[in-house]
């Protein structure tokens, strides 16, 4: 649990952190999770606070509420982009 407490904090308080990465990798190896077993987890909205991504709207922004919408059992997900403090919508498909 302090490897999950430790990513908690940096990504609250220091989402651009250098060490984010290495805390996620070692989480995904550390964790058995299984898409057929697990994809129940991952339905719903996130709100992303870091990206391995080289795409530039998906890294952290203070300016910028970044969600995710995900659904697993049809294999989709929806990214909504939302400038802080304005009542516009960006909405980017993959």
């Amino acid at each position: 649990m302090e490897l999950e407490d430790q990513l908690l904090n940096l990504l609250l308080k220091s989402p651009n952190s250098d060490e984010i990465q290495s805390i996620a990798e070692k989480l995904e190896i550390d964790h058995n999770f299984s898409f057929s077993k697990d994809r129940n987890d991952l339905q719903g909205v996130w709100e992303l606070r870091w990206s391995s991504s080289n795409n530039p709207f998906l890294k952290y922004s203070p300016f910028i509420d970044n969600l995710q919408i995900l659904d697993p059992f049809n294999l989709n997900g929806l990214n909504l982009l939302k400038p802080r403090g304005l009542n516009q919508l960006l909405v980017l498909v993959f």
